[in-house]
């Protein structure tokens, strides 16, 4: 693992740590921010607003409820879980981090939202806005759509963003010769072994 990435193991570890309240919403307008650990912070999160619109948070601050647009800001942890906002894509969709190693993996942040906020361990994974899955090389590099997005347009983006990264990035592609589908439990399989393979 290089510096960069422990730094950020470390970041986890202290926002994990801060000794406030598991369910407050910390926003990050910037990465820098993200870096420097400060947050704007909300006592907690209401829902979400993802369909028809660019997508947005319902946060809770002191007793009265607010909506933030997604687009705004970089990202944000809610119950310990990292969101980017992936700003390149409709909407300005969320994704949520699940794993770094050779590259960063993430899924579409509205099944992993209502898990939260549900306090449950299951959710539909079939992307009804943005994509379902993504990889970038840096924690804040642009993501690269894994899937085809749930529109003739947002199909076309992700394959032109996919061939372009394995055109720059042929260090990659064990990665993608393992993708034979975009099943969730596939790309889950094959991300987690190559990162599993990380020598840095």
């Amino acid at each position: 693992m290089n510096f960069a990435r422990l730094k950020i193991a470390l970041l986890f570890v202290l926002v994990a740590n801060l000794g406030i309240l598991h369910s407050q919403v910390l926003v990050y307008n910037t990465y820098q921010d993200f870096l420097n650990q400060t947050p704007v912070q909300y006592d907690g999160l209401d829902n979400y607003r993802a369909f028809g619109e660019a997508m947005s948070l319902k946060v809770i601050k002191n007793g009265e409820t607010e909506r933030i647009r997604c687009k705004d800001f970089w990202g944000f942890v809610y119950k310990d879980a990292l969101f980017r906002v992936d700003h390149n894509s409709p909407g300005s969709m969320i994704a949520r981090l699940m794993s770094d190693g050779k590259l960063y993996y993430y899924e579409n942040g509205i099944p992993h939202i209502d898990m939260l906020l549900k306090d449950s361990d299951s959710a539909s994974y079939l992307a009804s806005m943005g994509y379902t899955a993504y990889i970038s090389t840096e924690l804040d590099s642009e993501m690269i759509p894994l899937t085809s997005g749930t529109n003739l347009i947002d199909r076309k983006r992700a394959k032109k963003k996919r061939k372009r990264f394995r055109k720059e990035n042929t260090e990659h592609e064990e990665l993608f010769n393992c993708i034979r589908n975009t099943a969730i439990e596939t790309l889950r399989r094959c991300i987690s072994k190559y990162n599993a393979d990380d020598s840095q």
